[in-house]
């Protein structure tokens, strides 16, 4: 995330410009706005003109940064909070994906916290270098020859 801007695509375009119906409560300001960007791409994409009409499947990359942040700075109680808020963000996410893709899509969201930016370290060597390879490695598997890719920065 850069200025709490989303990045990439069309649709994260879309995304930025989104007014957010939805209150996030999150105390925790990196993630807050990471989790009301969630929302704001999921409402970009459920009024997609492109989603609708692609017939290829659809491959999602994006990123939250902002738990390392929001880990320091809350309470465990808070915390526990902003993990249930960011949890449903990323349901509501995935619900509307399914419905406008018609199960048509790979979302990919990739979240750090401290625990897991060691372990990542030491596989980092075995798992693909980019996420072009990562997505390369995923069509291999699935079989898919035609994708339309959306990367979304938060």
């Amino acid at each position: 995330m850069q200025n709490a801007m989303l990045e990439g695509s069309q649709i994260a375009s879309d995304a930025q410009n989104t007014l957010l119906g939805i209150q996030v409560k999150t105390k925790s300001k990196p993630l807050r706005q990471e989790i009301e960007n969630l929302y704001k791409i999921a409402e970009s994409i459920s009024k997609s003109k492109v989603a609708r009409t692609r017939n290829t499947p659809t491959i999602f990359i994006i990123n939250v940064n902002g738990l390392p942040a929001a880990e320091k700075e809350l309470s465990k109680s808070e915390y526990k909070l902003a993990l249930d808020e960011l949890e449903s963000a990323i349901q509501h996410l995935i619900s509307v994906l399914r419905n406008t893709y018609n199960d048509r899509v790979i979302a990919e969201l990739i979240t750090e916290s401290k625990s897991e930016i060691k372990k990542r370290q030491k596989r980092q060597e075995d798992s693909p270098k980019s996420p072009s390879e990562r997505i390369m490695k995923l069509r291999k598997e699935l079989n898919v020859y035609q994708v339309s890719i959306y990367t979304c920065f938060l």
